[in-house]
């Protein structure tokens, strides 16, 4: 494991991830939900302060509490569409330029209707032992994300994003052609969940010879804050974005991006189907 910091916070790479920790505790006390949430509040409003959280999606009031979750695929059968601008068709997709996004790229996008400042955080409680451990960080630089809905013909989306749709005839087909592209490790096809429960308390787990001044150093402990922290930073989105409907095709890469990644290849097109709904409106 590798450490280093900056006004970010402290920055652990550990198997080839990088999470960035804002802020950590360590108590004997096992705290109620209340208590553990007027935590997070204190620290939530202490990001937005300082400006590295947006307090436009959410505010430290609205947050709720909830279990760890894993990650889990959908069926990959599952329809995919995705929307853009005429300008984004003709320059890009249509010629088999893709851009896929960070957590990072996300959270700081300069097109607000795309932007969500809580895009790769959460605050992780560990349940070690008899302690608890609250987490605030951000994650899942090293995981580029493809954002659609499975509802079709999504007047939300369109408004938002544009009138071309890209419908994705077999959208398992094409995440592994994509994948075998980008050189991912790995990739997951899943809907987004829409809630304000960006506070996860984990498993309990067990740790022999655990000493204070090295609790994180232990891999035990650091397997536990990736699993935990995974789910409520890739597919956790608060409650205003609902009506996005998202699904989402998330690819594990094997380093970190700083800044969204393009690339090109036009062998994707025969998975994608581009529908000018505009022209379909104006023809009914």
């Amino acid at each position: 494991m590798q450490v280093n910091h900056d006004n970010q916070g402290v920055h652990l790479f550990y198997k080839n991830k990088k999470i960035t920790i804002n802020s950590g505790s360590y108590t004997e006390m096992q705290l109620t939900d209340e208590e553990l949430l007027n935590y997070s509040s204190a620290i939530l409003k202490y990001n937005q302060s300082i400006g590295r959280i947006s307090s436009d999606e959410l505010q430290p009031d609205d947050l709720k509490i909830s279990k760890a979750k894993s990650l889990n695929d959908i069926n990959s059968s599952v329809p995919f569409y995705k929307y853009i601008s005429q300008g984004d068709y003709e320059k890009y997709y249509s010629q088999g330029s893709f851009q896929l996004g960070t957590s990072k790229y996300y959270r700081e996008i300069e097109k607000k209707q795309s932007r969500d400042g809580f895009e790769g955080f959460n605050i992780s409680v560990l349940q070690i032992n008899d302690i608890q451990i609250p987490i605030s960080l951000f994650h899942c630089n090293n995981y580029l994300i493809f954002c659609g809905t499975s509802n079709n013909s999504n007047d939300y989306m369109q408004h938002k994003f544009g009138q071309i749709e890209m419908e994705i005839t077999n959208t398992g087909f094409f995440a592994s052609d994509m994948a075998i592209s980008l050189g991912a490790l790995n990739y997951t096809i899943s809907f987004v969940e829409y809630t304000n429960a960006k506070v996860v308390k984990s498993d309990k787990i067990q740790v022999t010879n655990l000493k204070e001044n090295e609790i994180m150093q232990n891999e035990d402990v650091l397997d536990l804050l990736l699993t935990t922290s995974l789910y409520p930073s890739l597919y956790v989105k608060p409650n205003m974005f609902s009506p996005e409907q998202e699904l989402r095709i998330v690819f594990e890469m094997p380093k970190d991006f700083e800044c969204p990644h393009h690339f090109h290849d036009k062998t994707l097109l025969r998975h994608i189907k581009f529908n000018n709904l505009e022209r379909i409106y104006m023809n009914e």
